[in-house]
């Protein structure tokens, strides 16, 4: 368990997500919407969320957000 885990924010670019999972050595992390001093869960990303969007980005030709 641990009690610091790395998290993504919701307007994280999707570079920045996989920066951090690679970085950290994870596979996936909380996503945290931060409002009034605090942080509420509101998701969680994974590589294979990572790898389906870049993947639909290259086959539909749209290039993702950095």
């Amino acid at each position: 368990m641990n009690y610091h885990p790395c998290t993504a924010t919701c307007d994280m670019s999707l570079l920045k997500v996989v920066r951090m999972l690679l970085e950290h050595k994870i596979s996936n992390g909380p996503v945290v919407h931060e409002c009034n001093g605090g942080k509420q869960r509101v998701g969680f990303i994974s590589e294979k969320d990572c790898l389906e969007h870049l993947s639909n980005d290259m086959f539909l030709g749209i290039p993702s957000q950095q």
